[in-house]
């Protein structure tokens, strides 16, 4: 064997050996195939579903909205827009205990109003 026969043939062994390490370590991290989803699933059936006339008020206590990350208030109609709006500038904590709400925590409240 010659010199150059020699370096030819460790430059073949060489590829091939870097060729094998490459196909095993991809052979190693590839993700099996995946089989195809079946149909999805039926959407949850309630068998009582509550409706929102049904819902008078949600109570929250002080300490509940104190430690909220977010604190958002939805006011239907435009009476309890004038209420509220009075409250707020009376600053009547008794006959409407949401000024206390919106006077306490760290949170800012944000008031939204709908017709």
């Amino acid at each position: 064997m010659t010199f150059a026969r020699g370096v030819f043939t460790g430059a073949i062994l060489g590829a091939v050996t870097a060729l094998a390490l490459v196909a095993s370590w991809w052979l190693v991290t590839s993700k099996p195939p995946q089989k195809a989803k079946s149909a999805a699933a039926p959407p949850a059936k309630v068998d009582k579903p509550l409706k929102e006339d049904e819902i008078q008020r949600i109570t929250l206590t002080p300490s509940g909205w104190r430690a909220a990350h977010a604190r958002l208030l939805l006011i239907r109609g435009q009476r309890k827009r004038e209420v509220f709006e009075h409250a707020l500038a009376t600053g009547e904590v008794s006959y409407t205990p949401v000024v206390a709400a919106a006077a306490e925590g760290a949170v800012p409240l944000h008031v939204h109003w709908s017709p």
